[in-house]
């Protein structure tokens, strides 16, 4: 296990941001260890690896099945496919119409609106939402179809329309709206899948050592391993 994936279960499982005091009633057994503010809705990973939800859903970014219902309490994100409730998360982030999740097997789930292929799952037509968590997959650079895997962290920006994936491996990988060259993978053609970041002179080599990263409106920022922004 690499220091990145040990560092992302510590901080999932054992870092607390906020107290169960600070939950209704409902939830107050379960502590807060990650909390992410989106656009208009937010998300709450507790200590049992269970996410929660609340505010604007307009879009279906709150993961609660075929419903556009906002919510005022926190409500529990559903699984896959609608069957029973997400578990095993380890890392969440908040976007502008849609979320993110990394699960304890290190794949990404994405849920919300999904116009310009920032749910990352290969689909470019109607309907362009997921009430539901669906998982990344991953994209033509692969030689074999799948899931994004071995991700440790995740950032949906707050005002875009894409998505940026972190590995354990310290490379950068980008998917949906890519007007203004956000992917950062050398074209502004939107993707539906995920690409691997560019680096170097003139974008000949890929981006790496990276330790974080995060999704602008139309642009993306990382810090590398020695501090410094790329």
């Amino acid at each position: 296990m690499t220091r990145l994936r040990s560092i992302a279960v510590i901080i999932a499982l054992t870092i607390v941001v906020i107290t169960s005091s600070a939950i209704a009633t409902p939830y107050a057994n379960s502590r807060a260890v990650v909390v992410s503010g989106g656009e208009d809705h937010t998300l709450v990973l507790t200590a049992d690896a269970n996410l929660w939800a609340c505010g604007d859903n307009g879009h279906y970014q709150l993961g609660i099945g075929n419903t556009t219902t906002d919510q005022e309490l926190l409500v529990r994100v559903h699984g896959v496919n609608d069957v029973n409730l997400l578990e095993n998360i380890i890392s969440a982030d908040a976007g502008w119409k849609h979320s993110l999740a990394v699960d304890i097997n290190y794949n990404v789930l994405a849920w919300g609106r999904n116009d310009e292929g920032q749910l990352g799952d290969d689909q470019d037509s109607s309907p362009y939402y997921s009430g539901t968590p669906v998982l990344v997959h991953k994209g033509e650079m692969w030689s074999v179809s799948g899931f994004l895997e071995n991700i440790v962290a995740v950032s949906a920006g707050r005002s875009g329309e894409f998505s940026l994936a972190l590995d354990d491996a310290n490379h950068v990988f980008s998917w949906g709206m890519n007007d203004d060259g956000q992917l950062g993978d050398g074209s502004k053609t939107d993707r539906t899948t995920p690409v691997q970041v560019k680096g170097g002179q003139m974008g000949t080599t890929w981006l790496e050592n990276i330790a974080c990263i995060s999704a602008g409106e139309q642009h993306s920022a990382a810090v590398d391993l020695d501090g410094i922004m790329v």
